[in-house]
């Protein structure tokens, strides 16, 4: 008989050979996870799916279990196509704080004098010296007292 249908036949007449119950282990008890008590449901919850090497073997894991050390490892020897996670964080935006700026007063040159002076004819002043006149005020040249 030939190699390569042999082995196959001798697989599979051992695993008819074994009942469903045995070939499970006692933990699983041919029940899904429906069956579980309340901690295993917790304990399947928090598992997540892995890639890569453990134990020597390459394959799909589900890790179980708080740390790595620790943890429940099961094969899964099919391939698997665990959905992508659906939580896209939103790109982190830095708005700069605004820029201060001091706006110098600009210099401003200082007033002209006024090209003319009020002189009260009655008083004999000038204005702002006096605060009326009653005869009116009199526009002169500006022209300072020589010292």
């Amino acid at each position: 008989m030939n190699a390569k249908i042999f082995i196959p036949a001798i697989l599979s007449a051992a695993l008819i050979a074994v009942p469903p119950a045995i070939a499970a282990g006692p933990h699983w008890q041919n029940k899904d996870i429906r069956h579980f008590q309340d901690r295993d449901v917790h304990r399947w919850a928090t598992g997540h799916w892995y890639h890569g090497h453990h134990d020597g073997r390459l394959g799909w894991w589900w890790v179980v279990g708080p740390a790595v050390a620790t943890a429940l490892w099961y094969s899964y020897p099919a391939p698997v196509y665990p959905y992508p996670d659906p939580y896209v964080p939103a790109p982190m935006v830095v708005v700069p704080a605004p820029t201060q700026m001091i706006q110098q007063a600009p210099l401003l040159a200082e007033p002209a004098a006024p090209s003319v002076w009020y002189f009260c004819q009655s008083s004999g002043k000038y204005y702002p010296y006096t605060a009326a006149c009653p005869e009116g005020w009199k526009t002169v040249p500006a022209t300072p007292p020589s010292q």
